[in-house]
């Protein structure tokens, strides 16, 4: 891994492309170092999170091809809840079915669906499979770019009989389940070390640097601790996030403009899943009582 210093002589990329040439054909580790590496040379948040999303998936999934896009497909038409999910893995273990908002569509080349197994529809068993895009049974759409994130690519896929692997666990808690948490790490993280890139690009004051320091810190420290102080300290990581992007904020106006009307369409990405996200920390923290007590 390069040292902060080195990471940050480096020229920003130019758009997420260049991103992909150097995270997936260097055979480097997918993981928060490198989240911190080369968040350090993303000139917008799509970049941010195309890096995060990537390193995420890879961490939940390693035997993930290192070398190409990935990407978690679980929302339908219905919603994301495990009963709403109606894709489904037959007996001769092929896939039908359409999930409708699909990250990175149109790049991945790799697909973890969640799918259904069998006819209990109060208690479906949900099974995850690895799934690649090059065969003829997997149809994706891209869909018109969002105002928020407009570089990352979104779309739909319909599977009429797809083939792949079924991994071993169950689909909702060895895998969609987890990468939420893995998803907001990895964000976390990549997004500090953005703003630290624009902290030095601006000269902006040094306490900027110091809280973005701080939130990498606690993120990366989440490795060590297990449910639910894992959650807990992920709490405390947003809400270091959120003072650190209320005080880069005071300061936006010396980023460049391009920078700056970008950053206050794409900041709505940190307020996704919001709810849930703080149902998860009071669940951590209830839990963590009882073990007090």
């Amino acid at each position: 891994m390069q040292t902060i210093e080195d990471a940050l002589q480096e020229p920003l990329f130019s758009n997420i492309e260049e991103l992909g040439v150097h995270l997936l054909r260097n055979n480097q580790a997918l993981d928060l170092n490198t989240a911190v590496e080369l968040g350090l040379r993303c000139a917008n948040l799509s970049q941010a999170f195309a890096l995060a999303y990537r390193c995420a998936l890879q961490t939940l999934l390693p035997s993930l091809d290192k070398t190409h896009w990935a990407a978690m497909c679980v929302t339908e038409s219905q919603g994301n809840h495990p009963k709403q999910l109606q894709t489904y893995l037959d007996d001769n273990q092929q896939v039908f079915g359409h999930k409708s908002f699909v990250t990175m569509a149109g790049l991945a080349e790799q697909l973890i669906l969640i799918v259904k197994q069998g006819d209990n529809p109060e208690r479906p068993e949900l099974k995850a499979m690895k799934v690649l895009t090059q065969q003829a049974n997997v149809k994706v759409t891209k869909m018109p770019a969002m105002k928020m994130l407009q570089d990352v690519p979104h779309g739909t896929i319909e599977l009429s009989g797809a083939v792949g692997e079924i991994l071993e666990g169950d689909g909702h808690a060895d895998f969609s389940k987890p990468f939420r948490t893995l998803e907001d790490a990895h964000v976390l993280v990549a997004c500090s070390a953005m703003i630290m890139r624009q902290a030095k690009e601006a000269a902006l004051p040094s306490d900027i640097m110091q809280k973005a320091l701080g939130v990498i810190a606690i993120v990366k420290g989440m490795s060590a601790m297990t449910y639910p102080w894992q959650h807990l300290q992920l709490a405390e990581a947003f809400e270091l996030f959120e003072a650190l992007c209320n005080k880069f904020e005071e300061v936006l106006s010396a980023c460049s403009q391009e920078f700056s009307q970008q950053w206050l369409l794409d900041k709505a990405l940190f307020k996704i899943a919001g709810k849930a996200r703080l149902a998860r920390a009071e669940k951590a923290k209830q839990a963590i009582a009882e073990i007090m007590a």
